[in-house]
């Protein structure tokens, strides 16, 4: 969810095509996360809005952003599209958003990248192409190297 939060912000600002406002955007997420929605209607939401803000669509519009509120880390959980497609192909039917073809999961990816380069005290890649147990442990080292991490 500290991911979610983060595009949230930027959903809302306006992108070079007319975007809706900031707070119709945060109410919105509010309501898919809220009452009437699910968290996980509110992060299919939100994933699409990453997917925009990697595009370029939003991009212009991050700088506003980043005064406001961000998480204190954000863990990326990285894995190469043609192994999520793979895997995902392995669960369930496509979604609309997972039927993308691999070229618009590529520039997410890149987008995310370009993120954690710029804000890499924030943004924490974990490399999920490695087996289940390594990732776990790979996500909870990023947690308990936090300053916070030890009274979790």
């Amino acid at each position: 969810m500290l991911a979610t939060l983060e595009t949230w912000v930027s959903r809302g600002l306006p992108t070079a095509e007319g975007g809706e406002s900031r707070e119709s955007a945060l109410a919105a997420a509010a309501a898919a996360a809220g009452e009437g929605g699910s968290p996980a209607a509110a992060t299919a939401a939100t994933a699409a809005t990453a997917a925009t803000a990697a595009t370029g669509a939003v991009a212009p519009a991050a700088p506003l952003a980043e005064p406001l509120l961000q998480p204190d880390l954000t863990l990326w959980f990285d894995v190469d599209p043609a192994e999520a497609a793979r895997r995902r192909a392995a669960a369930r039917e496509a979604d609309r958003l997972e039927a993308e073809d691999l070229a618009f999961f590529d520039r997410v990816r890149d987008g995310y990248a370009r993120r954690a380069a710029a804000h890499p005290q924030r943004i924490q890649r974990i490399d999920a192409g490695r087996p289940l147990d390594e990732v776990r442990a790979a996500a909870l080292a990023a947690l308990a190297a936090r300053p916070w991490g030890a009274e979790a």
